[in-house]
């Protein structure tokens, strides 16, 4: 069975400096040139060469603050990846309607496969954040969008929540951030065993991935297992 991939860039320049954080903050709260091309998502292009040169597809979730330029999209489609909406503004559909339309303007018609929520629920992450993590009117929008909601946001706590619900939502994923995992599943090997008879959703931020090397290296583990073991990288197909 395969591994499904969700990339959420959430962060314009990355967290691996000082500046850089203060400039991410910059760029999600209010609008300003790109520091006259300041390594705009370098951290994420650095993501998107390391899959398209070990073949991992996944799921690409962009921010309002983090739409892709035109390097970005060259290696997005180089990679075969899918485009995806990170909502914001999900006080209600029309709210969330209005942002999706934004993003789409903005990216210059970016064909946008599916989206998912920014945030959990429990922190106000930007200006224009709602914190509030409303899944089942996610589910609802889905269908008036035609864009699928295939992701909730919960982590994984046990190898039993990793399954599918409803046939093609996986509310659960395993999280490469070490502060998500549990303590009955906190390995990549047991991510890999589970792929071995089922879909299983694995998720990751570009900008943690470029800042913290132990999440690089389980990331680039669970790469190099999967391959070992013949386990596959999907991504799944928006039927509408």
């Amino acid at each position: 069975m395969p591994l499904i991939l969700r990339v959420d860039i959430d962060k314009p320049f990355g967290l691996h400096s000082m500046i850089r954080r203060v400039a991410s903050k910059l760029k999600e709260d209010y609008w300003f040139p790109d520091f006259l091309n300041f390594d705009y998502l370098g951290h994420h292009k650095e993501f998107l060469r390391y899959c398209n040169k070990n073949k991992v597809v996944g799921h690409m979730y962009h921010r309002y603050s983090t739409i892709p330029d035109k390097e970005t999209k060259a290696l997005t489609i180089e990679g075969g990846h899918h485009y995806g909406f990170h909502a914001e503004n999900t006080r209600s559909l029309k709210t969330f309607q209005d942002e999706l339309n934004l993003f789409i303007k903005l990216s210059e018609g970016l064909n946008v496969q599916s989206f998912s929520k920014h945030g959990s629920g429990q922190v106000k992450l930007g200006k224009y954040h709602y914190p509030k993590y409303e899944p089942e009117n996610y589910k609802k929008w889905s269908k008036d969008v035609k864009i699928l909601y295939p992701f909730g946001n919960d982590p994984a706590v046990t190898t039993e929540d990793l399954l599918v619900r409803d046939g093609n939502y996986f509310e659960h994923a395993f999280w490469l951030e070490h502060r998500y995992r549990s303590e009955s599943l906190n390995k990549v090997e047991d991510v890999i065993e589970m792929a071995k008879k089922n879909d299983i959703v694995v998720l990751i931020h570009p900008c943690n991935y470029k800042a913290d090397t132990q999440i690089r290296n389980d990331f680039h583990k669970l790469v190099e297992l999967a391959e070992q073991n013949e386990i596959k990288w999907i991504l799944l197909n928006n039927p509408n």
